[in-house]
């Protein structure tokens, strides 16, 4: 690597770096929670029956995340740094794999500037989740695989299984993966311009003697895949709509803008695409033609592909997280598609100085980096959970004298985090948590949508009230989740309002509810006087 390529790609790197840092700060919520109490625990066997309970995941994260607690605690800076770290390892990792692509400086450059400035990338990175380790391990895996296809040789094998294993023990998407890295092997041995010491079946192996490693933990995604995710039901929404939201995802602008460009144009583009095939297939020339676009048409099929599955997998709006590993191929994607319209703006423009066409480009990502700062700005200028608020004005004492009631139970582990991690204070004597009574740990996902619909639970919740003893507590603090709901998560947010009401209906309530808004998840406090219930 030239010494001028270096620094430009460590000056873009720490624009990278730049993006995600004043994230680090904005909280956990839920999922992060959860994240560290399957990484909090003793051991590997508590560990893996941790993730069987609150997880769909394999457990390689959450040992690398446990290890980092040992060493730099559990606060909500710590935790979210190894997310950060491997958010900004992904620019020169993704310079590296779009270079071995298209063997083009312009084109790799410009790709690892896409993934240090794209908002969801640089966003997904304050999560203490897998979504950035996993993008991380699959542009090595993939860097090694088109290796591979270019001439496969041992050492890059070995670092093809290597990369492979890790992938599928980083997150279940690596399965999928597995699946493209076939089909694309396959489809190799098609083209008539292929590598003379390509491989196929040494690939193969290779990639089988990863999912051979992989096998101990199949058992684990059996177990995993007998139940759905916590408030989930099965319905579903318009394919292109969810399509359109997972791919907006891949763009290097705010989700929104490039959501609603991609509406107006992914019919237009289809149409192209069909239009062009079947030309190509009546002068039967489409293997020639791919087999020229190689570069592209790899970065299509990886990314089309599984977000195709992916808007029936996870049907529902949000499920950008989820398609993180294949962001990267957009990103190349895009870059690569970039680069061409410069060049051909360059070729009519050429009897112009050259500098004018640098500082069109310079200007252009100049905006690119305002856009993201803006967009990072908004959302690290608040917490992600409402529960952290609540928990301070808890510890100052704002509801002396009070039960706590939490609805619903899975927010419990984000607030007894905030209460007793951040905030240093013990879990209210007088606590509780609908429709799960008593919980304290992470929701187990096993039969939780039959708990929301237990008519019972209500009744149990207002028994648990009679019973407060009112010469200790004089007020019950009823904390309901606000956010608006997906479809998913409408069942849980119609019981606990069934819940309140109920409450209602029995005490009286003091004043004006307390809203603690957020970013993310904002939470309702209602106030009931306990000692003295109406007539």
């Amino acid at each position: 690597m030239k010494r001028k390529t270096f620094i430009l790609l460590c000056c873009i790197t720490a624009i990278g770096a730049m993006l995600r840092f004043p994230l680090i700060n904005a909280g956990v919520d839920i999922d992060d929670v959860s994240s560290i109490y399957i990484a909090e625990s003793s051991g590997l066997d508590q560990l893996i029956e941790r993730l069987r309970n609150c997880e769909f995941s394999p457990p390689l994260y959450f040992l690398i995340l446990s290890a980092w607690i040992r060493m730099f605690g559990d606060s909500a800076v710590s935790v979210v740094i190894p997310s950060v770290v491997f958010g900004v390892s992904l620019v020169p990792c993704v310079f590296i794999l779009a270079k071995e692509l298209f063997e083009r400086e312009d084109i790799a450059m410009t790709s690892a500037f896409f993934v240090a400035v794209s908002p969801l990338a640089a966003l997904f990175s304050r999560e203490v989740r897998s979504s950035s380790l996993i993008a991380l391990v699959t542009t090595i895996a993939f860097f090694f695989f088109v290796k591979c296809l270019k001439a496969t040789r041992k050492q890059r094998l070995l670092g093809l299984g290597v990369s492979v294993l890790t992938m599928l023990y980083t997150s279940y998407l690596g399965l999928l993966l597995v699946g493209l890295m076939v089909l694309n092997t396959v489809a190799y041995t098609r083209f008539p311009f292929k590598s003379v010491v390509f491989k196929p079946l040494s690939i193969l192996g290779a990639i089988g003697c990863a999912v051979l490693g992989f096998s101990p933990c199949l058992l684990l995604f059996i177990e995993q895949q007998k139940f759905s995710s916590f408030w989930m039901s099965q319905e579903s929404s318009n394919p292109l709509f969810l399509f359109s939201s997972s791919l907006a995802a891949t763009v290097p602008i705010p989700w929104n803008a490039s959501f609603i460009l991609l509406s107006f144009l992914l019919p237009i583009a289809a149409i192209l695409i069909i239009w062009k095939t079947l030309r190509l297939v009546y002068r039967r020339d489409l293997i020639n033609y791919v087999d020229h676009h190689k570069a592209h048409a790899f970065l299509l099929c990886n990314l089309l592909l599984p977000i195709l599955a992916y808007s029936q997998i996870t049907p529902l709006l949000g499920s950008q997280r989820y398609v993180m590993s294949f962001v990267v191929f957009g990103l190349i994607f895009w870059a690569s598609l970039f680069v061409a319209a410069e060049e051909n703006v360059a070729i009519r423009l050429a009897g112009r100085s050259s500098m004018k066409r640098t500082f069109g480009v310079t200007i252009l990502a100049i905006v690119l980096i305002v856009i993201t700062f803006i967009e990072i700005r908004s959302l690290s200028s608040g917490d992600r959970s409402g529960l952290r608020k609540f928990a301070l004005d808890w510890k100052s004492r704002k509801f002396t004298h009070s039960a706590l009631l939490l609805t619903p139970d899975f927010n419990s582990y984000n607030l007894i985090y905030y209460l007793t991690r951040e905030q240093r204070v013990a879990i209210p004597q007088f606590y509780n948590t609908f429709p799960v009574s008593d919980q304290l740990t992470p929701a187990n996902p096993k039969g939780y949508v039959e708990a929301l619909n237990d008519e019972d639970s209500i009744s149990r919740i207002l028994q648990w009230i009679e019973n407060l003893d009112v010469s200790k507590v004089q007020n019950l603090v009823v904390v309901c989740d606000q956010t608006e709901p997906f479809a998913k998560l409408s069942l849980a947010k119609k019981r606990s309002g069934a819940l309140v009401q109920r409450i209602r209906s029995r005490y009286t309530e003091v004043g004006e509810p307390l809203v603690y808004d957020s970013k993310g998840r904002s939470f309702t406090a209602f106030i009931f006087k306990l000692a003295e219930a109406p007539d």
